[in-house]
Parts: structure tokens; sequence; C-alpha cells
């Protein structure tokens, strides 16, 4: 599908430009034909007039060679799931950086990158909810495809407990959160599975708060709102120990957690193929 490129006014872009220095967002730079190299900008300065915006970026190791200086270079980075485009020049080398001058139009492409990252098994994600204490005592540990044996449920409380210890380590004291195993995630959306004593919980929430660990890193997600619960099932009944439920939530996007999904997403194509089309675009 090919994307539709919208010039934006350089009054439009001004707030976007400076949300990537105050939120540290990447930003990927690329000549025509190789392959994007991530920066992290550390200032913009914008000239109304001449319509032209300056970047200052963080540059720690020569990614960018010398010889690249004058000559036009692709820039590209993403805000509430939509990709932005541009084209402009390295303007001068600094100590610890370089300076990038955007002369040209900066365009947004219609083409939502909200992809959804499979997390379960390879992703270690959780999503911990303060939940009412007359839920929370039943019990909270979600077998996937296990039987109980023996032990098995001192080694699951085990499990729980260094978890909320990772936890802590971000956010200080957190034994009144419960936690849910998340099985996919996007930018503005999880799914995760609940035992039936948590079910009527979930199917009814709405601007709820709750936090996101994922794998070392911890995101605060506001505005949580359930859109469905459905029986969940699974591909081996004969070991399923109880009925579970698969919850599925939107929430308002947060630009951290939405680098990190697209920082393993898209190591892949579907940026990839909207860099060579605007390649194709700009060329036209």
């Amino acid at each position: 599908m090919e994307n539709n490129f919208v010039k934006l006014e350089i009054a439009e872009i001004i707030s976007k430009f400076h949300r990537l220095v105050k939120e540290k967002i990447e930003i990927k730079l690329w000549a025509k034909g190789k392959d994007s190299v991530s920066y992290k900008c550390k200032q913009v300065r914008v000239l109304k007039k001449e319509s032209r915006i300056t970047m200052v970026f963080f540059s720690e190791k020569a990614e960018i060679e010398t010889t690249l200086i004058g000559k036009t270079l692709y820039i590209n980075f993403e805000l509430n799931e939509l990709a932005y485009f541009s084209e402009g020049k390295i303007s001068k080398f600094e100590d610890d950086g370089f300076e990038f001058v955007i002369e040209e139009p900066v365009y947004r492409t219609e083409s939502r990158i909200n992809t959804r990252l499979l997390t379960f098994p390879h992703h270690k994600v959780y999503a911990f909810f303060e939940i009412p204490e007359s839920v929370k005592e039943a019990t909270n540990i979600v077998q996937l495809n296990k039987n109980v044996e023996k032990g098995y449920d001192n080694f699951k409380s085990q499990q729980k407990e260094k978890l909320l210890e990772r936890l802590a380590s971000h956010i200080g004291e957190c034994h009144h959160l419960t936690d849910f195993r998340v099985l996919d995630i996007s930018v503005s959306g999880a799914a995760f599975l609940v035992q039936s004593a948590h079910k009527a919980y979930f199917e009814n929430l709405k601007n709820a708060d709750l936090t996101v660990l994922f794998e070392d890193s911890v995101f605060k997600i506001q505005g949580a709102k359930t859109v469905y619960v459905v029986d969940y099932l699974s591909s081996d009944q004969s070991k399923a120990t109880e009925s579970l439920f698969k919850v599925g939530m939107t929430y308002h996007p947060q630009a951290s957690l939405a680098q990190k999904i697209n920082s393993i997403i898209h190591s892949s194509e579907k940026l990839d193929s909207m860099r060579r089309e605007f390649e194709d675009f700009k060329g036209n």
C-alpha cells in the first residue's frame, strides 16, 4: 500500500521538533539507498521566515562520515503512531555531535505504524494494576499450558516476588499492584490473560492507570480502557487448570513506550519500506 505523504507548514511542525529534544526520541538519518543510523537531538533552532530548522545531534562515535557534509540526507522520526520525513544537510561537525539543517518541507505519512508486537514468550512484559482488595484475594498465577505440580505454586510465588522486586527498583513500594503477563502490545493498546476472579473487574474498566514493566524498562500509562474480554482457548485444553480470559485494552500513547516498541518492530521492514518510498517520492 502506498503511503500518502502530506506536506506540513513549519508552524505545524515546530512543537513536534521540540518534543524530539524534550522526550529524547530516536531520529533516523540516512543517505539514499543506505541503512539508517539512529541519533538523538539536543537542540532545535527554528527560523520561521526562512522556513529553516537547524538540529544539533549528539554523536559519540563516527556513525556519520565527515565526507557527507553538505550532501543531502533523509531524516525520519515517529510521534503518536505517525511517521515524519524530510531531508537536509550536515552543516558542520562539533566535538560531541553535528549540526543538521532542514530547508525542505516536512512530510507526515498517513500510513500509521501501530503494529502490534507479540511479546509472549520471547519478551518479558507485564502490566500492573491496582486491583481492589476484594478481587486480589483470588490467586493471580495465570497458568499458560502448564499442569499444577507439587512445588509449582511455591516456584511461581518466588517468581512473582522477584518480579515485584524488579519493579520496586524503578518505582519503589509496589506490593499493592497485581501483575498480568502481556501477550502482545502496541503504542496504544495491549492484551493479556486474566483468571475468572478478575474478569468482572476488567469488563467495565475505563480511564485507568497502569504500569508496564517491559524487560528492564518501566512505563506509566494513563487512560486505559477495556475494549474486549473474551474466552481464551488454550492450544492444549487437556492441560488447562481453569478458565482464562483474554483482555484487550487501549490507552493514551506514551512516547517512551512507543520508542521501546518501535525500536524492536522497526529494526524491521515496515519503516524500512516507508523510508524507501519517501526516497522515491522525493526523487520524482
